[in-house]
């Protein structure tokens, strides 16, 4: 189990979205996000080169 390199970057091209690109290990990332408030939406897409374990992640928040 050796180090793992995450990074990312995140922008807010209107206050109530945001898209996400970045660095998981050896593979890229991406997701966004739309606030409604007081609810929350995220998607994210990790990929996997070898295709056995690409992810895509769904996530709902309530902000209260």
């Amino acid at each position: 189990a050796g180090t793992r390199v995450r990074a990312g970057a995140e922008i807010r091209p209107i206050p109530l979205a945001a898209l996400r690109l970045g660095w998981d290990g050896l593979h890229p990332a991406a997701g966004a996000s739309y606030v409604w408030k007081p609810y929350q939406f995220d998607y994210a897409f990790a990929y996997d080169p070898d295709g056995f374990s690409s992810r895509h992640l769904l996530s709902f928040l309530l902000h209260f």
